[in-house]
């Protein structure tokens, strides 16, 4: 047909076509009321498979991936949480590829999250890039004439995905006159890589850590992981401190660990440790099976011993840990200890046992007792109950905890105690207050320690927060906070 001159050398299936694609085109962003899409874009790096969007939880199968213009398919290449707005692939994208992401929410009940700072520029270092940078600045200030009053700090941290690791932390502490604290300047590098496969894990690191005040150290780390087959594992470990003024006082610590599952219910786990000084050597060897015989009980039997200088300690242990409903959670274990040392308590037998109740789903009980503790790996004659209540309430969390320790020489109403209670209240998605107060009172030597800390964090985006914490700690039999150390930091994070 010919009209003002053009021709349109179309048939009129064709254009019948076209006009119905238009029409549903057109009518797309406003398919429903109450609805809006969205577009955003992301660049793949560090082996990330998961990316958020802004606006949540998504229309249902409203959702279209690309990646450098290619349309993905949902079925095959990836999987859409709706209710978080969590966009997963099932296998890891090459890095910087730019990834789209097109959705539509509903207005009504809509919940927004920070952005991420995403950006297809990263750094280059060594020829490698994929790498995150983070850097944290802080300032501290302390009264009470204890510490020194300010301090700074400074510390930032390079990761590849190449397996470097490049972390560096310098701080500074003016002198204090009223203590008579000299002035200090601190700084640590630490150099690492590491690579994983399935067949081995090898990693290294070295860390030098230098101060104007005291003589400088250098600490190296080695680690050598083999899995010849799946269900055996052997790893090696060994480090070495060195003292840079005298490298004759340096510490080697070595050890190796091997593990085996003969089937799927039974592990048997072997290790043997040595740590030498110029002037002593130490010795560990481990031997412990873990057992489960359901998907929700445990039990593991362990043998270890330690031998310094003339000392021979011996702890064999039996611990079982069981659900027996989704309610319930109870926990045992016995610990028999033997040592060459004369000490009175050095062959005490440990018996602790602990339970847990979910009354509903926000509240939840916790008791505990333990004949002759070893919390320091040497038992102790004492009788040790606990108890403790976590629960919820919307976006506030609280926990609570009370301790007893009662000496078997000691009356009854003559114990030590210790009193605590944390919260945690969100005050925006991206907002955070929580608070600590704890009590210790050692009654057997009139003591009393109180520490009361207030923090508020904000994350202004994905990479970058502030945060601002305030600590108070008192000690001694006064009960006044005049002779109280008062810690305040203010620290801002950035990573990108």
């Amino acid at each position: 047909m010919r009209r003002l001159g053009l021709t349109f050398p179309f048939s009129a299936n064709f254009l019948i076509l076209v006009g119905a694609v238009a029409m549903i085109a057109t009518q797309c962003p406003a398919a429903r009321a109450g609805q809006t899409w969205m577009q955003e874009t992301f660049v793949t790096a560090n082996q990330q498979t998961s990316y958020s969007v802004t606006k949540y939880p998504i229309v249902a199968s409203s959702a279209t991936v690309t990646v450098n213009g290619e349309l993905l398919s949902s079925l095959l290449e990836y999987s859409a949480d709706a209710s978080q707005g969590t966009i997963t692939f099932k296998n890891a994208l090459p890095d910087y590829k730019t990834v789209v992401i097109r959705y539509k929410y509903e207005k009504t009940g809509v919940k927004t999250r920070q952005p991420a700072l995403n950006s297809p520029y990263s750094v280059r270092l060594f020829g490698m890039r994929d790498g995150a940078i983070n850097a944290k600045l802080g300032y501290a200030g302390v009264t009470g004439g204890h510490k020194s009053p300010m301090s700074l700090a400074l510390d930032g941290s390079w990761k590849s995905s190449k397996g470097l690791t490049l972390a560096s932390t310098a701080s500074y502490n003016p002198a204090n006159v009223t203590s008579g604290a000299p002035q200090t300047v601190n700084l640590t590098d630490t150099l690492g890589y590491s690579d994983k496969t399935k067949t081995h894990d090898f990693s290294a690191q070295s860390t030098y850590c230098g101060t104007d005040r005291h003589p400088d150290s250098l600490v190296s780390k080695f680690s050598l992981g083999v899995h010849p087959v799946q269900f055996i594992s052997i790893t090696s470990n060994y480090s070495r401190n060195d003292n840079i003024l005298d490298p004759q006082k340096g510490t080697d610590v070595a050890s190796i660990d091997a593990k085996v599952t003969p089937i799927a219910p039974l592990a048997i786990e072997a290790s043997t440790s040595t740590s030498t000084t110029d002037a002593s050597s130490s010795y560990s060897d481990a031997l412990s099976a873990t057992l489960k015989p359901g998907p929700d009980a445990k039990i593991i039997a362990a043998m270890t011993q330690r031998t310094n200088a003339d000392t021979v300690n011996t702890v064999q242990s039996l611990t079982v840990n069981t659900d027996p409903t989704p309610y319930l959670s109870v926990s045992g274990d016995v610990r028999l200890h033997d040592s060459t040392a004369t000490t009175a308590t050095s062959d005490l037998t440990t018996v602790g046992t602990e339970a847990s109740v979910k009354i509903a789903r926000p509240l939840k009980l916790t008791g505990s007792y333990c004949a002759n503790p070893d919390d320091s790996g040497c038992p102790h004659a004492l009788f040790r109950k606990g108890v403790g209540v976590t629960t919820t309430f919307g976006c506030f969390a609280i926990t609570t905890n009370y301790t007893v320790d009662t000496r078997a020489a000691d009356s009854v109403d003559n114990p030590d105690a210790s009193f605590g209670v944390s919260g945690d209240l969100k005050l925006t998605p991206f907002t955070r207050l929580t608070g600590k107060y704890q009590d210790k009172t050692y009654f057997g030597f009139a003591d009393r320690v109180r520490v009361y800390t207030l923090a508020l964090t904000h994350d202004i985006t994905g990479q970058v927060s502030v945060s601002l914490s305030s600590t108070i700690n008192v000690q001694g039999a006064d009960t006044s906070t005049s002779n109280a150390d008062e810690t305040t930091t203010a620290a801002v994070g950035v990573k990108f």
